[in-house]
């Protein structure tokens, strides 16, 4: 349907009257994957500026668990467009949302079935805020980009310059924008023997790439939103460099690097048993790889013996004699495309046939080990993106929960090991009682923190890999996430369970834990994001030091909402959390 201006006539008081009317076609249009449609006979918003286009569109993340029939949307051309509709939105008292690619869990942008009664207008990020400007001729290196751009796109131009990122989140689609708000990271450690500091790589999130950055902040004294710039070193850029969607950033410079030759290998032989085994007994442990290269991750299949290992490793210029040359990501199509076999088991389980679950785990590792030998992808090597980012939207639509622990780098394989034991105790327990909640893999990734980078660096205080100030000697961060179907019978059982055992086994003096802001956390037997207490309480002292009354989580708190004092920026679920 051809989208047109709206004329913007209604008072207020018709468009009250109105929210009927667009509840009725927010239901019609419920089952169209993607409209927009011009609705001005319909309703419209009071006094919203004549020149910006906008429009109904459909919300809906990307596991789909997330949804919302019809909301008012808008893609500004440029930031003065932004600070027009904020402005809007401050004196009509409605929400914006930065509206990205939707690939998040975490109901951080809009509450599920939010509708125009919501008061929430979703601002498109997308289609014009993607401008890049790249400089390769000061040294640290650094490219300027918008936030609407994607980590691809974005990633492909820095390859033209012959630079890149030391890590990357494995989903090219995602927006800069929205990787940052979450500490969005890849799996990356220094080596044993190397000075992260002195290298420039940066072993972090991307968060800790970012040099300065342009926040749309109220100003009292002209009684409106308007743009301001943030440098590493101002005192309240701390709470800008992670802040969860409370906060609107429509440009940031980040730090980048000479670009890398990569090599990936897959290793499909190990057992899950020496992987995640005893750290003095096992041999091949999961410590070993990432000693010896400082990248690996962990994928693994329920029901299965042995694990997807990745181990990425840096190299020279020449290509290793039995690797294959890679010029694009996503070097894994079978994981990108279900087939038809695995198609079906995933209706089956998801209508709750859930018995077939260890047949489906097998079915995933044998596709997993037929399509690295068929696509010859065992041993790859490439430029940095074409080896970071290979995951497409189009692979196997999960659910997932989210965990980081931060500890000392000796104690990684013990946080594995401890985890493996808990995690089939868990999977036993269910399956004794004829119940299989979890029919998605077991993934671990291991980074390094976000440390201030030099000593007028101000740190990212909202970041789940922020320094413990009380633990200086905490220096990795080790992601758990375990994924399952949406709607699979007894998941959030699982999931509540593990989110206790995490919290109480991983504590002081040991290591502590925090939550994966992008994915599932809170959990009580019906859903995530409930559980009050680990909401109000156990979050927030997650990010508080022994010997500081001012916490991390209340200085962010207090810089935030400074610069909006109206909460134009907020959602249900960031009120909860008291940001």
């Amino acid at each position: 349907m051809k989208n047109k201006n709206i004329k913007i006539t209604s008072t207020r008081r018709k468009f009250l009257s109105n929210i009927t009317k667009a509840a009725a076609i927010g239901t019609s249009i419920n089952t169209i994957p993607f409209f927009k449609i011009n609705i001005a006979n319909a309703l419209s918003l009071p006094n919203f500026p004549q020149n910006i286009n906008v429009y109904l569109e459909k919300f809906e993340n990307w596991s789909g668990e997330l949804k919302a029939k019809a909301l008012w949307t808008c893609a500004p051309k440029n930031s003065d467009e932004i600070i027009t509709i904020i402005n809007w939105a401050k004196k009509n008292n409605f929400k914006v949302r930065p509206k990205g690619k939707q690939h998040n869990w975490s109901p951080l942008t809009l509450a599920n079935n939010s509708d125009l009664t919501s008061n929430i207008i979703l601002v498109d990020t997308k289609l014009y805020l993607n401008n890049v400007t790249i400089d390769k001729f000061h040294y640290p290196f650094h490219v300027t980009a918008q936030t609407g751009i994607t980590m691809e796109a974005l990633a492909t131009q820095l390859e033209e310059y012959d630079l890149g990122f030391s890590c990357l989140p494995a989903p090219g689609e995602l927006t800069l924008g929205g990787v940052l708000a979450i500490n969005g990271h890849g799996s990356a450690v220094s080596l044993v023997d190397e000075d992260s500091h002195s290298s420039h790589h940066n072993y972090g999130s991307l968060s800790n790439q970012i040099d300065s950055l342009t926040a749309i902040v109220w100003d009292a004294a002209s009684d409106q939103y308007i743009l301001k710039k943030f440098l590493r070193s101002h005192p309240q850029c701390q709470a800008f460099l992670v802040h969860l969607g409370r906060a609107f950033i429509t440009e940031v410079t980040l730090r980048v690097e000479k670009n890398q030759r990569i090599r990936c290998q897959s290793i499909i032989g190990i057992p899950a048993a020496e992987i995640f085994g005893d750290p003095l007994t096992s041999k091949f442990n999961f410590s070993h790889f990432i000693n010896k290269s400082g990248r690996a991750e962990i994928i693994w299949y329920p029901f299965t013996d042995k694990p997807w290992l990745k181990v990425w490793s840096i190299t020279n210029e020449k290509k290793p004699e039995y690797s294959r040359e890679v010029n694009n990501p996503y070097n894994y199509p079978f994981s990108d495309n279900i087939s038809e076999n695995m198609s079906k088991m995933i209706q089956s389980i998801v209508a709750g046939h859930t018995g077939i679950t260890p047949q489906f785990g097998k079915l995933m590792y044998y596709v997993t080990a037929a399509g690295l030998e068929y696509s010859n992808s065992f041993d790859l090597w490439g430029w940095s993106k074409n080896l970071l980012l290979y995951i497409r939207p189009s692979t196997m639509k999960v659910t997932a929960n989210g965990y980081v622990v931060i500890t000392k780098r000796e104690n990684i394989q013990k946080v594995l090991n401890d985890l493996y034991k808990q995690y089939n105790y868990l999977i036993d327990k269910y399956r004794a009682q004829s119940k299989y909640p979890i029919n998605g893999p077991l993934e671990i990734r291991v980074t390094g923190l976000d440390n201030a980078r030099n000593l007028t660096d101000t740190s990212p205080i909202l970041s789940s890999i922020h320094k413990v100030d009380s633990h200086p000697d905490w220096n990795v961060g080790i992601w758990i996430n375990v994924l399952t179907l949406p709607g699979t019978p007894f998941a959030n059982h699982f999931y509540t369970e593990l989110e206790e055992w995490i919290y109480t086994n991983y504590c002081e003096p040991y290591a502590t834990v925090r939550v994966e802001w992008s994915k599932g956390w809170a959990y009580n037997q019906s859903s995530a994001w409930v559980n009050k207490n680990m909401i109000r309480n156990i979050i927030s002292t997650s990010f508080k030091n022994k010997d500081d009354d001012n916490s991390d989580w209340d200085r962010a708190a207090s810089i935030l909402n400074e610069n909006d004092p109206h909460r134009v920026f907020s959602s249900p679920l960031i009120d909860s959390l008291n940001i």
